[in-house]
């Protein structure tokens, strides 16, 4: 199966996608502006998030805002 990366991955549409996906036996990454226990922390803006996620296959972006800031 798929390495997937979901950006927005906890959002509305976003945890209905990742958890589809995981439900069909990918690898699914939940990307995330703000650190939670289950998330990869992940800042478009910022060349150490794309090394920290490594290689994926496929990225999903389910973000509805990317120019929020991150206490939004």
């Amino acid at each position: 199966m798929s390495k997937i990366l979901v950006i927005g991955g906890f959002g509305f549409y976003g945890s209905k996608v990742a958890e589809a996906l995981q439900a069909r036996g990918h690898e699914v990454l939940r990307a995330s502006r703000r650190p939670r226990p289950d998330a990869t922390v992940f800042d478009l803006a910022s060349p150490d998030s794309y090394v920290a996620i490594g290689e994926v296959d496929l990225v999903v972006n389910c973000s509805d805002s990317v120019n929020a800031p991150p206490d939004a």
